[in-house]
């Protein structure tokens, strides 16, 4: 390279002094890429390790809501046998369905939303999902039982997250020093 382009590229280079007013950050680019992550991926980074584990399994959660309930919405006398809904003021399956994909799709797929955006609620929404969750269940379980071992799976899983949720309340009121 030509000395003159040398010194051009060096009046270029950042010093020394100058790299602190950069503001170089290093989560600014994804690994093995040039292009700067969005938002909701560098936030999901900062998460402590506790909430994204209640992100993961919320999400999780969220999808089956979600997929059941709009599976059971969109196939009201075909989604199971209708003689589980004798004895109740369903005939279908379709508001059965709208309530699975709200309660066990929607709201656990919102405190996934307000966790990754940093939201102070967040904590008291998983509590919520996981009481919900083992509510819901329960309310199943004495209702109809279809498949014992995925409504034992997904109680266990209601149970996980408030226990993971309490600890989280825990500790950011530990950080907090409001002991």
């Amino acid at each position: 390279m030509p000395a003159a382009e040398l010194d051009a590229e060096r009046e270029w280079e950042p010093t020394v002094e100058h790299a602190a007013d950069l503001k170089v950050r290093p989560e600014s680019s994804c690994a093995g890429t040039d292009e700067p992550p969005t938002r909701s991926v560098s936030r999901l980074r900062a998460l402590k390790r506790e909430q994204r584990i209640l992100v993961a399994v919320e999400s999780l959660v969220s999808i089956s809501g979600l997929a059941g309930g709009i599976h059971m919405a969109t196939h009201p006398m075909t989604a199971m046998p209708l003689e589980y809904l004798e004895g109740t003021w369903f005939h279908t399956w379709r508001w059965p369905g709208l309530a699975l994909l709200f309660f066990v799709g929607i709201c656990p797929a919102s405190v996934v939303i307000a966790t990754i955006q940093g939201r102070k609620v967040e904590v008291w929404g998983h509590l919520a999902v996981g009481i919900g969750l083992v509510a819901w269940i329960l309310l199943e379980a004495a209702w109809v039982v279809v498949s014992p071992g995925l409504q034992i799976l997904f109680g266990m899983i209601g149970v996980f997250i408030v226990v993971l949720a309490v600890a989280e309340r825990k500790r950011s009121r530990r950080e907090s020093g409001n002991v």
